[in-house]
């Protein structure tokens, strides 16, 4: 894994230097810097008390609709279309890799047990336009297409044997009781 940080220099530099962008590529080994543009970036790493190694990754590729998808938690996602309607749960189980940590789990196709929980934000639709033209022919067509999609956000990442958090309500009036 590849991480990057971009960051203006601080006061404790020099003026030409806190000019300048500071760019640094670090490796997912902590203090392993793959590449920079300034000179003392060991130095501003300390300086920075940056720590990746109490940093942790989680992330899972998962299939829907013959296609793949990278996601972490948190993550916003158009896969096909599903009639569901917003703010309903979504469980994908077709998961083929997980990485979390120092864990990895490959699936053979699949990851056994593991499955990704996923809210529905909305139902974007892209339209498309399919133009054909010659020119001097007085031939012009124009056809369009709508693709309608699914637009989740992920909740949770599962492995086997782990249970979901309860759903978020996202109406408080409807837990609590009138008090008249």
């Amino acid at each position: 894994m590849l991480f990057w940080f971009v960051f203006f220099l601080s006061r404790a530099m020099s003026v030409s230097d806190r000019k300048r962008r500071c760019v640094i590529y670090l490796s997912s080994l902590p203090g392993e810097i793959l590449w920079s543009n300034h000179p003392l970036t060991a130095n501003l790493l300390t300086f920075l008390d940056i720590r990746l190694s109490q940093v942790t990754f989680m992330y899972a590729v998962f299939e829907d609709g013959s296609r793949q998808y990278k996601v972490s938690e948190g993550d916003r996602v158009k896969v096909d279309f599903r009639e569901a309607e917003v703010g309903a749960r979504l469980e994908f189980s077709r998961v083929l890799l997980y990485a979390g940590g120092e864990t990895v789990h490959i699936g053979r196709p699949t990851v056994e047990g593991a499955r990704i929980v996923a809210e529905v934000v909305e139902h974007p639709t892209i339209k498309t336009y399919v133009q054909h033209f010659r020119r001097r022919k007085n031939y012009r067509r124009l056809r369009g297409h709508r693709q309608p999609y699914t637009k989740v956000q992920i909740r949770n990442i599962l492995l086997a044997g782990q249970e979901a958090p309860p759903a978020e309500s996202t109406n408080p009036k409807s837990q609590e009781a009138n008090p008249k």
